[in-house]
């Protein structure tokens, strides 16, 4: 995911947005910001099976404890940790990072539109096939 998201970010000429607008050191940066969101956005979807709770919101907290430790800079976690919060639904005053992430993490288009994303068999009920 954070491959194809990366890739759909230069594309649509929106990554130098991302730069400019969250105020990032560089193409790298950005790069990297990109990749973080992607693998941590579902982070917190254990939680959200165990508890109940939103699993963005939780897993923009547990993403902020790991980003701290592997030397991502503040500014890099607040764009990473805003990101994963908004990934689930549009919303005013949207960022940037968010309003990217949400087009795309959330919405892989019409491609994945026969793929199931879970097994159907599974007795779990939040295991059950979820189309895109």
């Amino acid at each position: 995911m954070s491959r194809i998201t990366y890739i759909l970010a230069l594309e649509s000429g929106r990554f130098f947005n991302l730069i400019e607008d969250n105020n990032l050191s560089g193409a790298q940066a950005a790069k990297e910001v990109v990749y973080a969101a992607g693998i941590l956005h579902d982070i917190g979807r254990w939680r959200q099976y165990e508890t109940g709770e939103d699993h963005s919101v939780i897993g923009a907290e547990l993403a902020a404890e790991i980003l701290e430790r592997t030397n991502f800079t503040p500014q890099e976690i607040r764009v990473i940790t805003r990101a994963i919060r908004e990934h689930r639904s549009q919303r005013e005053g949207m960022s940037t990072s968010g309003s990217f992430f949400i087009a795309r993490i959330t919405s892989p288009g019409p491609a994945m539109n026969a793929v199931p994303r879970t097994n159907a068999t599974s007795s779990r009920p939040w295991k059950q096939a979820t189309w895109y």
